[in-house]
C-alpha cells in the first residue's frame, strides 16, 4: 500500500543574505551553493557505496571541513577548501558560518534544534592561539585537552556530547579512539519538533511495509493525515517530493523524495545536484495541495 523512499536524510543550509547589497549577495550565495554542492556531491558517494538505509548530515561534515581549513595554510587549505566547494574568501567564510551555526539553534515551545561543535586534543599538543580564538568566536567551537594515558577519550567525547544535547544523545563515539589519534573534530546535531499541523495518534495504522522493487519486506506503523501541503511530481528527477513542516514558526520542514517506481535512488540523487536543491524547494513552495492525505511511516 506505501512505498517510501529507502534512506533518511539531514539536509541543513541556511544562509541569512536579506537586505544586504552587490558583492556581500554574490558571496553569500556562493557561500550557500557550496555546502548544497558539497552535500549533494557527499549524498551521491555515500548512496553508491552504502547496501542498507542510512541516515546523513552532510551540513555536519562540511562543518569540520570548514574549522580545519581555518587553521590551514598552502596547498592543505587548497585541498580542504576543494573537498568542501568552497570558493569564497575566509574572511567571509567566518561571518556567514557563524550566521549558519546560530541559525541551528533553535529552542521554541515547538523545536528544539542543537547543534555542537567541539575539538579534542592530546594533552601535549600546542596550537596557534589566533586560531584557538578564532574557531572558539566564530565557529562555536569549543576545545578540550586530554591526556590518553589517564583518560579514555572515547568516554569523554561522549559525556560530552550528552551533556551538551541534554541527554539525547548518548554513546556518541561507538568505537574505541586510536592512542595514537592527534585530533578528535567533532559536530553532534539533536532535532526534536512537532509537526505544523499534528498526526492523530488514533489515526495511526498497522500496514505492510515495501522496498524500492515494490516487495513486501515487512509491516509499519504509518501516521495518517489529512491537510494542506506542499506536493509536486517533478519529472525533471523522477519523483515526487513532499515538504512537511515542523512547528508554527515556518522555518524547518522535512522533504519527502520518494521516486517514481523504476527509478533508482542514485539516479534520483543525480538528477537532483543536477536541478539544485533550492530551485527543488523554491518550485515546491508554489505546489501545494489543499486537501493532501499523508501515509508514512511514524517516525
Amino acid at each position: 500500500m506505501a512505498r517510501i523512499l529507502p534512506i533518511a536524510v539531514l539536509f541543513l543550509c541556511i544562509v541569512a543574505a536579506h537586505g544586504k547589497p552587490g558583492k556581500y549577495l554574490r558571496k553569500a550565495l556562493e557561500f550557500k551553493r557550496s555546502i548544497e554542492t558539497f552535500s549533494m556531491k557527499l549524498l551521491n558517494e555515500s548512496v553508491t557505496s552504502a547496501n542498507d538505509n542510512f541516515i546523513e548530515s552532510p551540513i555536519s561534515v562540511w562543518n569540520m571541513l570548514t574549522v580545519l581549513a581555518e587553521g590551514a595554510n598552502g596547498n592543505t587549505l587548497k585541498q580542504l577548501k576543494s573537498i568542501a566547494h568552497n570558493n569564497v574568501e575566509q574572511a567571509f567564510v567566518k561571518k556567514a558560518f557563524h550566521n549558519v551555526t546560530h541559525a541551528l539553534l533553535v529552542n521554541t515551545t515547538t523545536i528544539k534544534l542543537q547543534s555542537v561543535n567541539a575539538m579534542f586534543l592530546p594533552s601535549t599538543t600546542k596550537i596557534d592561539q589566533n586560531y584557538r580564538n578564532s574557531i572558539r568566536k566564530n565557529f562555536l567551537t569549543k576545545i578540550f585537552w586530554i591526556d590518553f594515558e589517564q583518560e579514555d577519550p572515547t568516554k569523554r567525547v561522549n559525556r560530552f556530547v550528552e551533556k551538551n544535547t541534554g541527554g539525547n544523545i548518548k554513546d556518541f563515539l561507538t568505537n574505541d579512539v586510536p592512542q595514537d589519534a592527534n585530533m578528535i573534530l567533532i559536530n553532534a546535531i539533536h532535532f526534536k519538533g512537532q509537526w505544523t499541523v499534528p498526526f492523530n495518534p488514533e489515526d495511526t495504522m498497522r500496514d505492510f511495509f515495501y522496498d524500492k522493487n515494490n516487495e513486501v519486506i515487512g509491516e509499519a506503523n504509518y501516521m495518517h493525515g489529512i491537510g494542506k501541503y506542499n506536493f509536486m511530481t517533478m519529472k525533471k528527477i523522477n519523483a515526487q517530493i513532499l515538504e512537511i513542516p515542523y512547528g508554527v514558526e515556518g522555518r524547518l520542514s522535512m522533504i519527502v523524495v520518494l521516486p517514481i517506481p523504476a527509478n533508482s535512488f542514485r539516479t534520483v540523487i543525480y538528477q537532483i545536484s543536477k536541478v539544485g536543491m533550492a530551485n527543488i524547494i523554491n518550485l515546491l513552495s508554489e505546489s501545494s495541495v489543499d486537501e493532501f492525505r499523508i501515509l508514512h511511516p511514524s517516525i
